[in-house]
């Protein structure tokens, strides 16, 4: 009998966006729900920022991420593909806890450290 497939097997990680490398090596996702809607909205990045002695990253929509850094008014939402901010390899998530955000950027919202991470963060 045939061995089922896992959803990471699929290509489906959190049953939410599936990373791909394309030829130059950056990490992009697809969303099987931005299909359609508008090139933009397929592609993802990993905006890295190094703080506190720790590499912290998110996962954004490259194109919106730039909008939103350039100062145009657009929903955090529609930028990032969730409110998670991670450390680490990119390869091996970790979520940030609270306290290990607060170490490193302050006392200061989740969103704004996100924000703060794309005006000031690395596209990788």
């Amino acid at each position: 009998m045939p061995k089922p497939i896992t959803s990471d097997e699929a290509g489906f990680h959190g049953g939410k966006r599936a990373a791909k490398a394309d030829h130059q090596g950056v990490s992009r996702s697809k969303s099987p729900n931005d299909a359609g809607a508008d090139n933009e909205a397929a592609d993802y990045v990993h905006i890295t920022i190094k703080k506190g002695g720790e590499k912290f990253w998110i996962m954004a929509n490259k194109t919106r991420a730039e909008r939103l850094k350039a100062g145009e008014d657009i929903m955090l939402s529609d930028v990032v593909e969730n409110s998670d901010v991670y450390f680490g390899k990119q390869g091996e998530p970790n979520r940030a806890s609270r306290a290990m955000l607060s170490s490193a950027f302050g006392e200061i919202d989740v969103d704004d450290i996100i924000k703060m991470i794309i005006k000031e963060g690395a596209v990788m």
